[in-house]
């Protein structure tokens, strides 16, 4: 839970950064001409463990529900993040069935984007 609430609040402070860029540059800018606006968005990683450790992936959500977990796929059903056959960590609290051991894990982060006048119309 507290993954999504940070993730939430870094889209809210991307989305108040842009709107900050764009009001900055809205005096500035003619009917004509072309600008852009460099923003940071929250990007998710894919980043590998080290050989035998498994995690608990959504494969519909893209997001690592457990870490180091021992349940084989057959029986993720009773992985500690599944309660009545649903996810309780992934973002849809998706089925159990569309969880997979893996070993890789997935990490939240940030990526400097350019957007321009034309893509945010």
């Amino acid at each position: 839970m507290r993954e999504k609430f940070l993730i939430a609040v870094d889209q809210k402070a991307s989305l108040q950064k842009t709107r900050q860029e764009i009001a900055t540059l809205g005096g500035k800018k003619s009917a004509h001409m072309n600008f852009s606006v460099t923003v940071k968005v929250p990007k998710t990683y894919r980043k590998n463990k080290p050989p035998g450790l498994k995690n608990t992936i959504c494969l519909n959500c893209s997001w690592t529900c457990h870490y180091n977990c021992i349940h084989p796929d057959e029986l993720k059903k009773y992985c500690c993040a599944i309660t009545d056959e649903h996810c309780t960590v992934c973002p849809n609290k998706c089925h159990w069935s569309a969880h997979n051991n893996l070993d890789h894990y997935f990490d939240q982060g940030e990526e400097t984007e350019v957007k321009s006048d034309e893509a945010m119309r």
